[in-house]
């Protein structure tokens, strides 16, 4: 990966495009970037594609939005956390680095962090799952990701060969976050999995 810095942010370039993450103390937030193609259209209930990358820098300092959903019931005294539902780029990581393993040959161990919800509600791009300070007193790559949900996710249908979509999100996006992650220029020494109820019991 190449390194660019500017003011404010780091700029990465990944083997999809480049992506300008956000500098907060000592870690860099990347959020919003794609794992795949965004699950429209021909795509809603197809296994995920890999995504075809975009042209010149893509800002990382917002999340993606969160996979169509209902209202979760932990709305009633938390407010409202998921405001912006879309499946047009729904599909997407959060990666949260400390700031010198940009550009840095030194591997770093990596977190993959998923939201739980009962596989009807979450998000990995909620502020509650911000990885920022993990990584930096971790001193490692924290990931956090949004997958798809309710029947969107997990509607089984045999006669079209489609089962578990929101584990195959899952599994897609693992093989990203080995292949493509802003982490640093080198490979990870190893991922660790992690993750609220029941997104924990599928280590």
């Amino acid at each position: 990966m190449g390194r660019m810095p500017t003011a404010g942010f780091e700029v990465v370039e990944t083997a999809r495009g480049g992506v300008a993450g956000v500098v907060r103390g000592g870690t860099v937030c990347f959020r919003g970037i794609p794992y795949a193609a965004s699950p429209v259209r021909e795509l809603r209930f197809a296994p995920p594609r890999p995504h075809r990358g975009w042209a010149g820098v893509r800002d990382g300092a917002t999340a993606g939005p969160s996979v169509p959903q209902a209202t979760s019931r932990l709305e009633r005294v938390q407010g409202v956390r998921v405001p912006d539902r879309a499946e047009d780029g729904s599909l997407s990581v959060n990666v949260f680095a400390p700031r010198g393993a940009i550009g840095e040959r030194a591997a770093r161990a990596e977190l993959v962090w998923w939201h739980g919800g009962g596989f009807t509600s979450g998000s990995g791009g909620w502020d509650g799952y911000d990885g920022g300070r993990l990584a930096a007193l971790g001193d490692i790559a924290v990931v956090s990701a949004t997958y798809r949900l309710e029947p969107w996710g997990y509607l089984y249908l045999p006669e079209a060969g489609v089962a578990n979509l929101g584990f195959q999100d899952q599994v897609a996006l693992l093989r990203w976050a080995g292949r493509t992650s802003p982490r640093s220029a080198a490979t990870p020494t190893g991922s660790r999995w992690a993750g609220s109820p029941p997104a924990r019991s599928r280590r």
